[in-house]
C-alpha cells in the first residue's frame, strides 16, 4: 500500500474553481482499515472534468510495468440509486486524459444494474467504454485494477470479485506518450512526473451523496512483456581473454578488443565457424598495457583496407 500525495485539480474549462480537495468528505475507519469517501456530482468525463477528491500518487511510469489497484468494499451499501454513481481506480495525467476501472450503478429501463466499467478518455474523447454486469449483494467486494504498459503504450483493465479470479475488461493500444511521462519537458520538477494512479468516486446524476469504502490501494511493479517475435539462435564460441567490445569490418572479419590492449581478428566461414585468427598488440608500449574499452570501424574502410578506431587509456 501507499499514501496519496496529490489531488487532481478541476480542468480549467470545467467552469468551476480548480480546487478539488474537499477534506470533510474523507474519513478513515481505523477499525477496518478503510478510507471512506463521500461523493459529490463532480466527475472526470468529457468536458465536465470537475471531479472532487481524485486522490492520487505519482510514479515513474516509463520505467516499468505498473499495476494500480484498490479494493472497493461492499459498494452495494453505499446508498446508490442507479444514477451512474461510481467508484474505483484510475490512471492518467489530468481529468481529460484518464483511464478508470470503476464499479457503477445505472438504470436499464426500470431495472437497476450494477456493473464494472472500464473507460479510457484521451483529450476529452472516450476511446473505450466497456461495462460488465455483476452480481449484487451487501457482502460482495471488488478488487479493481489497471495495468500500465509503457513498452507497448497499452492500458489494461480487470477486476476480481471477493479476490477469487481476475476477469479481463479489455485493453487500449496507442496510448499517447504523455500518459507515461516519456518526455520530461513540461513536467513540474517538484512533482517529478505527470503519471498518476489513484481512486475516484462520484454520485454523477444522483441527488443524494454516496459513501464508498476503499481499502489497500497500491502500485506494484509487473513483469515486462516479452516481444511477440520468435528468433532461431545458433551459438558459436571462440575464446578471447577479457573481451570488451567488437565490430564486424567490411571484410567480414570480427575485430575484438581485450581489456589490456590486445585486438583479436576472427575470420569466419559461411557457417560462422572460426577458420583463422590473428592477434595484434600494437597498443601496449614501454609504459605498459592500455585499458581498451571500445572499437569502431571507420566508414571509409574497404575490404582491403580496414581502418579501426579504438578507445583506450
Amino acid at each position: 500500500g501507499t499514501g496519496f500525495t496529490y489531488v487532481f485539480p478541476h480542468s480549467p474549462g470545467a467552469g468551476t474553481s480548480l480546487d478539488a480537495y474537499i477534506k470533510d468528505n474523507l474519513e478513515v475507519d481505523t477499525a477496518n482499515g478503510e478510507l471512506l469517501v463521500t461523493t459529490t456530482k463532480g466527475i472526470e468525463y468529457k468536458t465536465e472534468n470537475n471531479a472532487d477528491n481524485l486522490l492520487s500518487f505519482g510514479f515513474a511510469a516509463p520505467n516499468q510495468m505498473t499495476y494500480i489497484s484498490t479494493w472497493l468494499m461492499r459498494p452495494y451499501t453505499a446508498n446508490t440509486n442507479g444514477k451512474f454513481e461510481q467508484a474505483g481506480v484510475f490512471f492518467g495525467h489530468d481529468q481529460d486524459n484518464v483511464a478508470k476501472v470503476v464499479w457503477v450503478s445505472y438504470m436499464q429501463g426500470s431495472k437497476k444494474i450494477y456493473a464494472i466499467m472500464f473507460l479510457v478518455e484521451v483529450e476529452g474523447v472516450v476511446v473505450k467504454n466497456v461495462k460488465i454486469n455483476v452480481l449484487n449483494g451487501p457482502e460482495l467486494s471488488y478488487e479493481l485494477r489497471i495495468l500500465v504498459d509503457p513498452y507497448n503504450q497499452k492500458i489494461y483493465g480487470d477486476y476480481s470479485l471477493n479476490g477469487v479470479l481476475f476477469y479481463p475488461l479489455g485493453v487500449v493500444s496507442s496510448i499517447p506518450s504523455e500518459f507515461f511521462s516519456f518526455d520530461a519537458a513540461g513536467i513540474d520538477p517538484i512533482i517529478g512526473t505527470r503519471s498518476f494512479g489513484g481512486i475516484a468516486a462520484s454520485q454523477r446524476h444522483g441527488t443524494i451523496a454516496c459513501k464508498f469504502r476503499f481499502k489497500d490501494f497500491y502500485l506494484k511493479v509487473g513483469e515486462r512483456p516479452l516481444p511477440d517475435l520468435e528468433f532461431d539462435f545458433t551459438r558459436k564460441s571462440f575464446g578471447v581473454e577479457y573481451p570488451t567490445n567488437m565490430a564486424f569490418g567490411p571484410d567480414g572479419k570480427l575485430y575484438v578488443t581485450s581489456l589490456f590492449g590486445q585486438i583479436t581478428v576472427l575470420t569466419y566461414d559461411s557457417n560462422l565457424n572460426v577458420v583463422d585468427s590473428a592477434t595484434y598488440t600494437t597498443l601496449p608500449d614501454e609504459l605498459g598495457p592500455r585499458l581498451t574499452l571500445g572499437i569502431a570501424i571507420d566508414p571509409h574502410s574497404t575490404v582491403g583496407d580496414v581502418i579501426l578506431w579504438v578507445a583506450h587509456s
